[in-house]
């Protein structure tokens, strides 16, 4: 097979680069337009490279003897479809660096790119033929031409290899960059960690970064800014800068791209401090930094050889300070990016014998993401002496899955140094924790960690702690970094660790005597519940749910004859499935039906409602295959495809619905059983609060929220098919049991109370008269065990009980207290949840006027807020009583208290502003309008009207709540619910 494959001179790549890179001399630096146009190129360079390292014979040789090289450098999970990524991203960065940098010829001095280029000799040799990629350069030149400028300047050049790494990494290897949760560290940041390091290398040891035989390793490096910063900086004479430069300063990197930027940028900056012929770098390290230190590591002495000196090297170093940011990536959200986080069995398991082991969550996985790795790998890696120094994610600080994590750390070192700048945009109180230090990236919270392992200190497992403060921006925090770093003056708290290996926010001990929500699930002993669940997770939304029912359907439907045909396909062809976001959702469920050959069955009866978030319903398509995790939501919300009759709920009866029992064997009211789900209510809760559901939940109605149910279901027996002699034979001749007019069977259930006979138990000792005034149609006097679930919703509404255990409900499920008014809770409980189930048909704020065409208000595209004056009360010049809900009506009189009701992190009215509206998916193009829902005109416009009554009665009845008063355990205490 012979195709042609072009490698553009580097004059025409200078004459791209200088011309796309600059707008506007001396400005910011835009890579974006160039980098989607050469993304593009370089999908079809991999596209061609792959075709011929498949079939043509000579290449295909070469390339089994060069990608056996790359594993052995990097990693042995390098894939051929890596291998071929890295080749086309040489060829077309290489010459960007030669037209960047061409006095210093790096393309003949790198090892790493020598290597490559010996290998793209063998294709050059093919007389591959021409590329149809000119014509999109031409375009892509012609266009930056009119606006062409030099760069004169070292800064310029510096900021240019800055941008170079945000504005085109992230664009044109977008999948590469999400695998490896790529951040970019602000420089006062750098500058911080070199000089705070600096410091206390000199209080701890008596050495500086400068002084000899203090080796200093980046293992983490992207553009190599920790290493280039320390170059610039003054931390290292002139003097002593040579032999530091060339014997002691250390950088590995695992991404080709990121690689080469860094080795330029370090040597660029020495370059430019010390002049003279240009000095390679030879302590960049193209590796796995992970994997460099496994047992089974092997290494490559025949293609990449002199970076395999340098590994050789460095492992055999005493390594005596580690700084750098380590990545982000806590696992990858979408197996349609082809990225799966490696497994590193020694590291792995280095973490299962301390931080996992040290641990008392339930999930240990979060301990495996790879900044916990980078912790491990580098409190390994400096022995018994040396400093640790990392800015990473900063949730383990508080975190309730990272006590094992905190432990850890206090036993394997002296002093611990954490300095939270905070900037957590997914709790509640996202405003307290102020801007993001890291303008970019995922919303988390950031802390800079230093540990120091000194055999000789008077200390053991001290930690201090500054928080850099709350509401501010992030000029003001990257402000107070910068001073800090300076003068070194930081105000240290010194923490002392609790038994629960908390440092900050440590738990009240008198919630222990409460009765826990769980303990186990669906095993004794048991909790208040025998049974809780995550919401659902399919792991493919835009596919999955939706306003529109039909297109829910079409969709699914699609996606699924999609993903078959590709299955079927690439067994029979014996290659890779294909990433195409916009015709697959690939998830590790379906690689694992791929890898098996399973077929994909679309099945209709599966499209069920469920409640997407607050105050949203939408439709979803609900199966076990297709759902990427359904936790326990079959159990609580089961598919019955049986008939339905109608029936009554009623909130003031012991049950919640008429006993009316349909065909497949439980009780079910006519919505339900539209929607094919069987009846139930759940709770659910998590640290941002309670909400309630009657109808199947996604995993973030209530974020990391659990489900705690008024009933359980089981599955007795399955019954004849409802379909005899038409059962769907898939091609093959397979029997499907998923797909439209496959074999449906008869379910028949049994419903099962989920709070325990115990705890009814133990609440009518303790409430042996509970409702004295209550009728007994009504229930009589005494509780019951729907009386004891909605006390349970009461409770988690109280102020005081939220307040108070604020910092146990973070990072534990709740428990329940025994308060003075039973009664009174739950019956609070109660009408909160007539107000949160029942919100389409409350009646409108009454005070609320509607400005526009009432019969007629027109489609909803993106709700806005009326315009105002600003100033102190509106500082944003947002006038928040009014809102435009649709193009022909717009609502004035918005109690501005309506916003004080929070659920899920935001007010309800929020929720709505932010769910209904248009919005299409980047990855799939799918659009999700909420003018589907429903053939009411008015349904958006009375939507928000009611959800404004839904939030002034639940600030009512919550301001009403009583004070908590607990009662003492009584004598028959379960002992399963106390804490030893």
């Amino acid at each position: 097979m012979q195709m042609r494959l072009t490698f553009f001179p580097v004059e025409r790549w200078e004459k791209a680069v200088k011309t796309t890179l600059v707008k506007k001399c001396g400005t910011r630096i835009y890579w974006d337009e160039w980098a989607e146009d050469v993304a593009k190129i370089a999908q079809r360079h991999i596209e061609r490279i792959g075709k011929l390292v498949r079939y043509n014979d000579e290449v295909s040789g070469s390339f089994k003897t060069f990608l056996h090289g790359l594993q052995d450098s990097l990693n042995p999970s390098i894939t051929e479809q890596d291998a071929v990524e890295m080749i086309a991203q040489h060829i077309i960065t290489v010459p960007v660096f030669d037209a960047l940098f061409g006095d210093f010829e790096f393309a003949k001095s790198n090892p790493v790119s020598v290597a490559i280029e010996r290998f793209l000799g063998v294709l050059e040799e093919h007389k591959i033929e021409e590329a149809s990629d000119s014509e999109v350069l031409d375009d892509v030149y012609a266009s930056v031409r009119r606006r062409a400028a030099a760069i004169q300047s070292d800064a310029a050049r510096q900021q240019l290899i800055r941008d170079l790494y945000e504005k085109f990494f992230k664009v044109a290897f977008k999948a590469t960059s999400d695998k490896m949760g790529v951040v970019y560290t602000p420089t006062e940041i750098i500058d911080y960690i070199l000089r705070e390091t600096d410091r206390v290398l000199k209080r701890e040891f008596g050495q500086s970064l400068a002084d000899d035989r203090v080796h200093i390793l980046d293992p983490f490096a992207g553009t190599g800014s920790f290493m280039a910063h320390l170059i610039e900086s003054d931390l290292i004479p002139d003097e002593k800068l040579k032999r530091k430069y060339t014997r002691e300063i250390h950088s590995n990197e695992i991404l080709l791209l990121a690689y080469y930027i860094m080795t330029v940028n370090i040597e660029y900056a020495y370059h430019a401090r010390m002049g003279g012929d240009y000095q390679p770098f030879e302590g960049a390290v193209l590796t796995d930094t992970f994997q460099m230190t496994e047992e089974s590591n092997t290494l490559d002495d025949e293609v990449f050889y002199d970076n395999t000196d340098r590994v050789r090297i460095q492992n055999a170093l005493p390594i005596r300070v580690i700084v750098g940011n380590p990545p982000y990536s806590v696992g990858q959200t979408s197996a349609n990016d082809n990225n799966q986080n490696e497994k590193y069995p020694t590291l792995d398991s280095r973490i299962a014998q301390t931080y996992v082991a040290k641990t008392t969550a339930t999930n240990k996985n979060s301990l495996y993401d790879s900044y916990f790795r980078a912790f491990r790998w580098a409190s390994d890696r400096i022995e018994e002496r040396g400093i640790v120094c990392f800015v990473s994610n900063g949730g383990w600080v508080d975190g309730s899955s990272s006590n094992g994590f905190r432990r850890s750390l206090a036993e394997e070192f002296n002093s611990i140094y954490v300095f939270n700048l905070k900037g957590n945009q997914n709790t509640s109180d996202w405003k307290r924790e102020g801007g993001k230090v890291f303008d970019a990236g995922a919303k988390i919270g950031v802390a800079i960690t230093m540990l120091v392992k000194n055999p000789d200190s008077k200390e053991h497992g001290v930690v201090h702690y500054h928080d850099i403060g709350d509401y501010l921006s992030r000029e003001d925090k990257l402000r107070l970094i910068r001073e800090f770093a300076t003068n070194g003056d930081i105000d240290w708290e010194t923490v002392k660790p609790d038994k629960y290996g908390d440092w900050l926010n440590q738990r009240d001990d008198s919630f222990y005597e409460f009765a826990p929500l769980g303990i186990t699930k669906r095993k004794p002993p048991y909790g208040l519940f025998t049974i809780w669940s995550a919401g659902l997770k399919t792991q493919r939304d835009p596919w999955a749910w939706g306003f529109s029912r039909p297109r829910v359907q079409e969709q699914m439907e699609r996606l699924l004859s999609n993903m078959d045909a590709e299955i079927q396909a690439a067994k029979g062809e014996g290659r890779a499935i294909e990433y195409d976001p916009t015709r697959f959702s690939w998830t590790r469920r379906m690689e694992d039906a791929a890898r098996k050959g399973e077929r994909l069955v679309y099945n209709c009866d599966e499209v069920v409602m469920g409640s997407y978030r607050p105050f949203c319903k939408q439709w979803v398509y609900y199966d076990r295959v297709m759902n990427e995790m359904t936790y326990q939501q079959p159990r609580l919300f089961p598919l019955a495809v049986s008939g339905r009759e109608k029936a009554e709920r009623t909130y003031q009866q012991p049950n919640i619905l008429s006993k009316i029992t349909g065909k497949g064997g439980a009780e079910m009211t006519y919505q339900q059983g539209s929607l094919r789900c069987l009846e139930n209510i759940v709770i659910i809760n998590s640290e941002r609060g309670p909400f309630i559901a009657n109808i199947l939940p996604d995993l973030e109605l209530v974020h990391h929220g659990q489900c705690f149910p008024l009933y359980w279901y089981e599955e007795e027996q399955v019954g004849t098919s409802l379909f005899d002699g038409n059962d769907y034979v898939a091609p093959g001749g397979q029997t499907s049991l998923f797909g439209n007019g496959a074999t449906h069977t008869e379910k028949t259930y049994s419903r099962h109370d989920a709070i325990t006979d115990e705890t009814l138990k133990v609440f009518l000792e303790v409430y042996p008269h509970a409702f004295p005034k209550r009728y007994k149609k009504d229930g009589g006097i005494e509780l019951n065990k729907t009386d004891i679930f909605y006390y349970v919703y009461g409770i988690l509404h109280s102020p005081e009980y939220r307040k108070r255990f604020e910092s146990n409900l973070k990072k534990e499920l709740p428990r329940i207290p025994l308060a003075a008014d039973f009664a009174r809770f739950s019956e609070a409980g109660r009408k909160l949840a007539h107000f949160h189930l029942d919100y389409e048909t409350i009646d409108p704020w009454a005070s609320i006027v509607e400005d526009g065409d009432s019969v007629n208000p027109g489609r909803t595209v993106k709700m806005t807020f009326g315009k105002c004056k600003k100033d102190e009360e509106h500082p944003k010049g947002q006038d928040m009583t009014v809102l435009k809900v649709a193009e022909n009506m717009t609502l004035r009189g918005i109690p501005l208290e309506a916003y004080e009701y929070v659920v899920n992190g935001r007010s309800a009215i929020g929720w709505l502003m932010d769910r209904y509206q248009v919005r299409k998916d980047k990855a799939s193009g799918i659009v999700n309008d909420p003018n589907d829902y429903s053939d009411d005109p008015r349904y958006i416009v009375d939507l928000v009207e009611r959800v404004v009554t839904v939030s002034m009665e639940t600030i009512a009845i919550v301001n009403e709540l009583p004070a908590l008063n607990e009662k003492a355990q009584p004598a028959d205490w379960p002992a399963a619910w106390k804490v030893k």
